[in-house]
């Protein structure tokens, strides 16, 4: 049976229950179990935390590349996406990339029955670089064919 403790001590404290005497210790083995629940609840807590946090980061989730075989012989990547591409650990440089319908780094869908003519450029950088935005490199094509039929 717990008594309770008064503090006689204090006038304004007369016959205010201050706390309980509490005559079971916990035991040692019942403070370890405590503090490891506590350390894991924790670690979790601070694990769920990290991960939101590092799902609103512009990180470099890849362009996602296909298989190449008799089917698909040129090397493309996943069609009708939009990749984000960033560079070193801070973020320096972050670019959204589009990847049209056969799978080329390009803002422009391919149309097999397309009106005009038909230009093909063969390049690196201007092509499928990741680090150049492609609004860049395509307007930079279009901009001497505009008004061509």
């Amino acid at each position: 049976m717990t008594r309770p403790r008064r503090n006689k001590n204090l006038p304004f404290t007369k016959g205010i229950i201050i706390s309980y005497e509490s005559p079971n210790e916990i035991s040692a083995g019942r403070k370890i179990a405590f503090n490891i629940i506590g350390l894991g609840v924790s670690a979790v807590a601070f694990l769920v935390a990290a991960e939101l946090v590092l799902r609103f980061l512009p990180y470099n989730e890849g362009l996602r590349t296909q298989p190449v075989n008799d089917l698909a012989p040129v090397y493309h990547f996943q069609p009708d996406r939009i990749a984000t591409w960033s560079l070193d650990w801070n973020f320096k440089v972050v670019n959204e990339i589009r990847i049209n319908n056969e799978g080329f780094v390009n803002d422009n869908d391919y149309f097999v029955n397309a009106p005009g003519p038909l230009l093909a450029v063969i390049g690196d950088s201007y092509i499928e670089a990741s680090i150049v935005p492609g609004r860049i490199c395509t307007s930079t094509f279009r901009q001497p064919f505009q008004g061509v039929a």
